[in-house]
């Protein structure tokens, strides 16, 4: 398991992080702890607390503390049992102490059907703005995967440029998985590219690692 500010940079560089930041409602991920590893902007400003405050702890401490725990597992079943996304309405509490209701669609991420999940990608707003929120998520994530789509095409120049790009962007996705801990067969998997060219590419990154070393003195 990572340290949670790790898990956090490593979020921030996806493409969750990346269509996300920005969003008008509170984001969060969580890991399979149920601990909070990453937060957006709106999330401050909806929960008063400061994301470096958060970072690493149970995400129940955003729910009233009169809340009764058994209201919790249906939610996590569906979840992270059944893998199925949810919605519906929560008594949380602000920084401040102050309680209120917030309306919360919550995913779960599972990239290997085979796996355990490994956390939840929620967004969340008060009850009051519930309504269109899941409809305003999907237009959100569409719109900003077109707005990349145009931004990545206008600065590729020519084919060769837009090939050596790709190649980066692949390698980075390599390393990233490899240190969440995934095998050279699960990363192929997630790509949909042959563990021989995981392989290949981690054993580049490897010696490029090796080659920034400093070199020991010899002692004379």
């Amino acid at each position: 398991m990572f340290p949670p500010d790790q898990h956090e940079r490593l979020i921030s560089q996806s493409m969750v992080g990346t269509l996300f930041a920005g969003f008008r409602h509170a984001a969060i991920v969580t890991n399979s702890e149920h601990r909070i590893v990453w937060v957006n902007a709106a999330f401050e400003k909806l929960y008063g607390y400061r994301a470096s405050a958060v970072l690493g702890l149970p995400a129940t401490l955003l729910h009233d503390p009169s809340l009764p725990v058994d209201s919790l597992k249906p939610v996590a079943r569906q979840l992270l049992e059944e893998r199925r996304p949810w919605c519906g309405t929560y008594r949380n509490q602000h920084a401040n102490g102050k309680a209120f209701n917030a309306y919360y669609f919550a995913v779960p991420l599972d990239h290997f059907p085979h796996l355990p999940v490994n956390g939840v990608f929620c967004v969340s707003c008060l009850e009051a703005d519930a309504e269109g929120l899941r409809d305003e998520v999907l237009g959100h994530v569409i719109n900003r995967c077109v707005g990349l789509a145009v931004t990545n095409a206008s600065e590729g120049g020519n084919a060769a440029r837009s090939t050596l790009s790709r190649k980066g962007q692949r390698q980075k996705e390599v390393h990233r998985l490899s240190l969440l801990g995934y095998s050279s067969k699960e990363i192929a998997g997630l790509m949909g590219i042959s563990p021989s060219t995981v392989n290949v590419v981690r054993w580049k990154l490897g010696r490029a690692a090796t080659a920034k070393k400093p070199r020991a003195k010899l002692k004379s």
